[in-house]
């Protein structure tokens, strides 16, 4: 509903960038508080599917949607074996899942998720910095 969007922009908007980093972690989570191999494999795609985006050249949004499916299938065995590096590299307790510690370890170090976290930082924002600017 429209108060927990509002109230998640604004607390999105007041945080530090760690903290916006541990929302990102809450993204992917579905709630169990650790990513696993597949949770891994998802941000890493989404990830993946941002930093390539490009204007639509008068794509409709299906074009754009089958596009995207197209490079994420394309893009999966890659993926896959990301994510298993990301895992035998941060996950220093060895039980296959990154903890939100081990996640901020791994976050701070990968400039596609710094870049995604200011850009999703920027959206979320930017209505918030245009309504303040006419104040």
């Amino acid at each position: 509903n429209f108060e927990q969007y509002a109230v998640g922009v604004y607390h999105f908007s007041q945080s530090t960038s760690v903290g916006r980093l541990q929302m990102v972690f809450s993204m992917f989570d579905h709630g169990s508080g650790y990513l696993n191999f597949q949770n891994l494999v998802d941000l890493i795609l989404i990830f993946m599917l941002s930093a390539d985006q490009v204007v639509s050249g008068g794509q409709s949004h299906d074009q754009l949607e089958a596009e995207a499916l197209e490079k994420m299938k394309s893009f999966l065995p890659i993926v896959e074996t990301m994510a298993e590096m990301i895992l035998s590299r941060f996950d220093g307790d060895g039980d296959g899942k990154l903890s939100p510690q081990e996640w901020a370890s791994y976050a701070q170090s990968e400039e596609k998720i710094i870049t995604f976290e200011q850009r999703l930082t920027a959206i979320v924002t930017q209505p918030l910095k245009k309504n303040n600017s006419r104040n």
